[in-house]
């Protein structure tokens, strides 16, 4: 299969994980080869009023597991933030392992917008 590149626009690139639903996740180049040995979906998560959010999840030994978790492997207490808002965007440098009210203090900007802002090129 042909491996697919996105370039930042910061110039550094990215691989893209094929999900369900027609979606993909952004992932560091570092980080691809582990990711694609599972088959990740497309996982949508509806909070009370904001907007639907996408997160990439697989299986493993039973469990359902979210890639950003995956990634960073955060204590159990510990939420995983995506800085740029976007939660398929699972590059290393926009992932960060936060407390609760850490996590709720990057929510600055709408939902909406957030979901709009398009961090590639």
């Amino acid at each position: 299969h042909r491996k697919r590149m996105k370039r930042l626009k910061d110039d550094r690139f990215v691989k893209m994980i094929p999900l369900t639903q027609g979606k993909w996740a952004f992932v560091s180049a570092s980080d691809y080869d582990r990711l694609m040995k599972h088959k990740w979906h497309a996982s949508q998560h509806q909070r009370p009023h904001h907007t639907p959010r996408w997160y990439a999840r697989c299986h493993v030994g039973g469990k359902k597991i979210y890639m950003h978790r995956m990634l960073l492997e955060p204590e159990p207490w510990l939420v995983v933030d995506h800085i740029d808002g976007n939660s398929l965007n699972n590059t290393r440098e926009n992932l960060r392992a936060v407390t609760h009210a850490e996590n709720s203090a990057n929510r600055k900007l709408s939902d909406q917008e957030k979901e709009d802002r398009e961090p590639f090129l």
